[in-house]
């Protein structure tokens, strides 16, 4: 609640915060998680070019369509007769608007996502399906999936999960162009939240206890702002938050990114997600429907293979290299520790895009591999020349609050001297591509680099 919902209701933008995830893979984690996490964003890689959804803002567009599709082979000016809704996230007034909407092709039902806790979840979700056939025998070509009404005896199908599951249902029964789907839900509070529940087929989302929660920190002195003024601002937090998602995958609009499940499930059974997310990527499996697996098991030989016949550990650990972390974001006895560490070992330490002092360059402490891009911080010719390995970093999504920002208070004089920059100002990285459009300019760069230092490896970090 004060990590995610407040700083957005305060100043209509998401948190600034440390980037990388120090937690479990939801699938392997000791806590309950919510569905959300179970699915991780994909992004565009070299081919695809994201775009950047701050300084390229012109082109995105958050306009969405609810109501019937009509049909796209037929010029018809009812297939124009839709609800135009300029932000996807509702307020609980939009919703009552919707909902008490009384226009001559616009039929809007409720169907309830809430279950009898003995009950299966497996039925459950077959009877939200029926409920939604019902609405759409009877007209309704808008659907309000709502979990209002959890008490001691009813709980709620997890908002992702219905769907989901209810967009594979309505496309495999050939109504997915006739009705369209609103969600009415407590769960989604954070960004990733609604850009998931977006992507399996939501085309609007009101996210009723966030936005009450809201009141509850005004009330609580915690939050000094009108309530509608806060409420605003929090919606708006979130839209930015997945047209800056999308844009990661060269998506410019919101409908494009809406229904496309640009994500890949890490943890969930494949029976799961081929009934209910069907076509998503998913790679291992994990949970199901009635129970959650327990931690993988080893899987031991018949018999033991040979020392002979096994890598030595003096040559595995050539390969091993570190994650790039930059002198600023970590401390230089840690960043120089871990120099040391794979220098001695044979292995790799990755300086992250921060530069290195120049007295660490062709010493014990100097990186391996250096990161460079257009714009790139503290890269001089001295700093390529000591790199055994150059690594161009794109596709990053170098915005405020995510990598590639250093916030001014961390920028002190010696972090600003090796990056040359100036102490106390805020640091953040060029566009998401740095500059890098297409797979011609990513030649260009590599061809520099390799004048540069004719004897280092190349990489690209995506």
């Amino acid at each position: 609640m004060k990590d995610t919902i407040l700083p957005m209701a305060r100043t209509g933008a998401e948190a600034t915060a440390a980037m990388g995830i120090d937690i479990p893979l939801a699938v392997l984690s000791g806590h309950d998680q919510p569905l959300f996490n179970y699915f991780k964003q994909l992004f565009a890689q070299v081919t695809n070019p994201p775009i950047d959804a701050i300084r390229e803002e012109v082109v995105t567009d958050t306009t969405v369509y609810v109501g019937d599709d009509g049909n796209l082979l037929e010029e018809n000016a009812d297939n124009c007769r839709v609800l135009q809704i300029h932000n996807p996230i509702l307020t609980c007034v939009d919703l009552m608007r919707i909902k008490a909407m009384d226009k001559p092709g616009f039929q809007v039902e409720t169907v309830s996502l809430l279950y009898f806790k003995n009950m299966p979840l497996k039925r459950a979700l077959d009877q939200m399906k029926i409920a939604a056939d019902r609405a759409y025998r009877s007209g309704a070509n808008i659907l309000i999936l709502s979990d209002r009404g959890v008490d001691e005896n009813h709980v709620a199908i997890p908002s992702l999960l219905a769907v989901s599951a209810l967009e594979q249902h309505l496309v495999r029964t050939r109504k997915r162009t006739a009705v369209s789907v609103i969600l009415e839900s407590a769960e989604p509070r954070d960004v990733h939240h609604f850009a998931a529940l977006l992507g399996c087929g939501a085309r609007a989302i009101n996210p009723y206890l966030a936005q009450e929660t809201i009141g509850q920190l005004i009330d609580q002195g915690l939050l000094d702002k009108d309530f509608g003024a806060a409420v605003d601002d929090y919606n708006r937090a979130v839209l930015h938050g997945i047209v800056k998602i999308a844009s990661k995958m060269g998506i410019s609009t919101v409908q494009s990114y809406q229904s496309a499940q640009i994500f890949e499930a890490v943890g969930i059974a494949r029976d799961v997600v081929d009934e209910y997310f069907t076509n998503t990527v998913s790679r291992i499996g994990g949970i199901g429907l009635k129970e959650i697996e327990g931690l993988m098991e080893m899987k031991y030989a018949d018999e033991p293979i040979p020392l002979n016949q096994v890598e030595s550990v003096d040559s595995i650990v050539k390969r091993f290299k570190t994650g790039a972390m930059s002198y600023g974001s970590i401390s230089q006895e840690a960043h120089e520790c871990m120099a040391v560490a794979m220098n001695l070992l044979g292995g790799k330490s990755n300086s992250g895009e921060g530069g290195e002092r120049p007295d660490r360059l062709h010493s014990e402490r100097c990186s391996a591999i250096k990161q460079v891009a257009s714009g790139r911080f503290g890269v001089t010719s001295e700093y390529l020349v000591s790199a055994k390995e150059i690594q161009i970093k794109m596709a990053q999504g170098a915005k405020p609050g995510e990598g590639g920002h250093l916030p001014g208070k961390k920028v002190y004089p010696w972090i600003a001297k090796t990056r040359y920059s100036t102490p106390g100002v805020a640091l953040i990285s060029p566009p998401p591509h740095h500059d890098i459009y297409s797979i011609e300019d990513l030649a260009q760069l590599i061809y520099d680099l390799k004048n540069a230092n004719p004897s280092a490896r190349i990489s690209v970090k995506l």
